[in-house]
């Protein structure tokens, strides 16, 4: 089976309550049609904000990983590290 790598967007939007935001690594998971999914791909380096995942903010993100075809569910995790690990994600 040929694997095509792919570039997706991701946007996340951070919830406007108090101590919303996070410290920690975020990461997600894309799963796809016929069982096929990608590896677990860390947001990082946000083309919106310097500090990602704040209180109020909405942040875009352009990762590489194998192509899934249609997209039917995405998980997205953190590592629970930095002093404020907690998160509030209100979409994505």
């Amino acid at each position: 089976l040929l694997t095509i790598a792919t570039q997706y967007k991701i946007t996340t939007m951070t919830g406007k309550q108090k101590g919303a935001g996070t410290d920690a690594q975020v990461y997600v998971t894309l799963f796809g049609e016929d069982g096929r999914r990608t590896e677990k791909l860390h947001l990082k380096n946000s083309s919106t904000n310097k500090n990602p995942f704040e209180r109020n903010q909405t942040d875009k993100f352009r990762i590489k990983g194998d192509y899934v075809g249609e997209l039917v569910k995405i998980r997205i995790e953190h590592d629970n590290t930095g002093r404020y690990a907690g998160w509030f994600l209100d979409r994505v």
